[in-house]
């Protein structure tokens, strides 16, 4: 479910009918971060405490309660600053049939149809956390006119939605650079792979479609291309965060196929 304004705004636009969406769990500033730095003032206001008890028995000197200052201060001071760190804004995404809606906090919603998003692109990045880590995927929602739309591993359900978004967009959008490749144009992919009718080509090498055997993304996110009877790829370039990757792979595969043919 999406709020009423949303959906609204979806139907002013003919976006369709809306088939999923995710919002997000906005909070002023992960535990992760928080504890290591209430843990590292705890533990020097603890040591302060056992430095001053020492040198005051010893010497009675004032200066020995100063470590316990300092961490209390610590300690005071991170809460008061966590305490004024802004929350998040409460954001919510949704697609529908024909596009995207987007709504942060109490701003009003904006609603994009495939045709006004200029790239999608998703992205695995190592995130690491205190003392663990953890592989985050982001999603990232260009369009022509507006601002730039994120979703995180901090909205529940990111990794299904991304891919189901992907697959709606290239399959929205592919038709349409088909039309652009057969009158002539060639298009660029993460300003390395150029493609048009007759083939693909990157790094200065290029490979004719009907000498091409396979297209894969590898586990390392890269992106290799594999003649005929070759067991090493030919070509091969970085597929991490690339625009618009699937709508390539949707063109790639109807071209092999009809120069197959």
């Amino acid at each position: 479910m999406v709020p009423d304004d949303m959906a609204a705004e979806a139907e002013r636009h003919g976006l369709g009918v809306l088939r999923d969406s995710v919002q997000n769990r906005p909070r002023r500033r992960p535990r992760s971060t928080a504890a290591p730095a209430c843990a590292a003032a705890v533990g020097v206001a603890v040591a302060g405490v056992a430095l001053a008890v020492h040198r005051g028995g010893r010497t009675g000197g004032w200066y020995g309660w100063l470590p316990v200052c300092v961490g209390t201060a610590l300690a005071l001071w991170f809460v008061a600053g966590l305490r004024r760190t802004p929350r998040p804004r409460k954001t919510w995404v949704a697609r529908f049939e024909n596009g995207v809606v987007h709504r942060v906090g109490d701003a009003e919603p904006r609603a994009y149809a495939w045709d006004d998003i200029r790239a999608v692109a998703q992205h695995d990045a190592r995130v690491v956390r205190a003392f663990r880590s953890s592989t985050g995927r982001s999603l990232l929602i260009v369009p022509l006119d507006g601002d730039l739309i994120c979703v995180n591993d901090s909205f529940d359900g990111a990794g299904p939605f991304a891919e189901r978004l992907t697959v709606a967009f290239a399959r929205a959008r592919a038709p349409r650079e088909m039309v652009r490749l057969r009158a002539g144009e060639q298009l660029r992919f993460g300003g390395q792979l150029a493609v048009d009718e007759g083939g693909v080509g990157a790094c200065g090498q290029r490979v004719d479609w009907h000498d091409v055997e396979r297209i894969a993304v590898g586990p390392e996110e890269v992106l290799h291309v594999f003649r005929h009877g070759q067991q090493h790829a030919c070509l091969s370039v970085p597929a991490a965060g690339m625009p618009n990757l699937p709508v390539f792979l949707t063109l790639a595969e109807e071209l092999r196929r009809r120069a197959a043919a």
